[in-house]
C-alpha cells in the first residue's frame, strides 16, 4: 500500500485539474488506503476518530486539498456531487446544502 503515498502518486493526484476527479482520487487513494493500511479503529469509520493518527491523517488530506486549491485557483471553489448517498444518480448538491450528522442532507434555502 505504500505506493499509494509515494511522491509520484501524490504528484499525479495534485496535478488533476478537474475538481470531481481530484476529489474522487483524493478520497480513493491516500485517504481510504491509509485508513485500511493502519487497521484497527482507523479501518472502521465510526471508530476511526479514536485513533490519534486520525487527526494527523486528516490534516494531511486538508494540506493536499489546499495545495490543489492553490495550484488551480480557478477550480478552488468548485462544488459537485450527489446530494444523497442512497441516490447516486442525483447530482444536485449545492454549496448551500447543510450536512446533517448521520442523516440526509438538507438545504438551507429550501
Amino acid at each position: 500500500m505504500g505506493a499509494q503515498f509515494s511522491p509520484v502518486e501524490i504528484s499525479w493526484l495534485t496535478q488533476t485539474t478537474d475538481y470531481d476527479q481530484f476529489r474522487q482520487n483524493l478520497e480513493n487513494h491516500p485517504h481510504n488506503y491509509l485508513h485500511m493500511a493502519i487497521g484497527g479503529d482507523m479501518a472502521q469509520p465510526p471508530l476511526s476518530v479514536n485513533d490519534p493518527i486520525f487527526f494527523l491523517h486528516h490534516s494531511n488530506i486538508d494540506r493536499l486539498w489546499n495545495k490543489w486549491q492553490q495550484d488551480f485557483p480557478g477550480s478552488a471553489d468548485t462544488y459537485s456531487g450527489n446530494k444523497y448517498r442512497d441516490q447516486p444518480n442525483v447530482n444536485n448538491a449545492r454549496s448551500t446544502d447543510m450536512m446533517g450528522y448521520r442523516t440526509s442532507l438538507t438545504s438551507v434555502d429550501s
